[in-house]
């Protein structure tokens, strides 16, 4: 990984942030933090914990599984409609394939696996 994950994240909220026309002032109200924070989780300079991405998830209208993967896919909304389905819509989120890792089952009702 060529740049720290804080800093992806930051790039990534912010992308959807203006896409959805927001401010950094409005946004931040939406989700109740000071504006300052939200700048520096925008720029990789916060290490939000993971109930503030929860936060940040809910206010663009996401779960905060939908925004990791966002993340992790170079945060081009795009690319996550774009990118085929794995058999019946899974993945194993330790290595990227389709199987689930020992331990876990797939969720009949959602599109993730369970692991214990």
């Amino acid at each position: 990984m060529n740049q720290s994950i804080n800093l992806s994240f930051g790039q990534c909220v912010r992308a959807m942030r203006l896409q959805q026309g927001w401010t950094q002032v409005v946004f931040s109200e939406r989700c109740g933090f000071y504006q300052t924070y939200l700048s520096r989780i925008e720029n990789g300079q916060a290490n939000p914990t993971l109930s503030a991405m929860e936060v940040i998830a809910s206010g663009l209208g996401l779960t905060i599984f939908e925004l990791f993967e966002r993340v992790r896919l170079g945060l081009e909304p795009a690319a996550v409609a774009a990118e085929p389905a794995s058999p019946a819509g899974q993945t194993n989120v330790a290595d990227g394939s389709t199987e689930p890792s020992p331990g876990c089952t797939p969720a009949s009702n959602l599109a993730a696996t369970v692991c214990e």
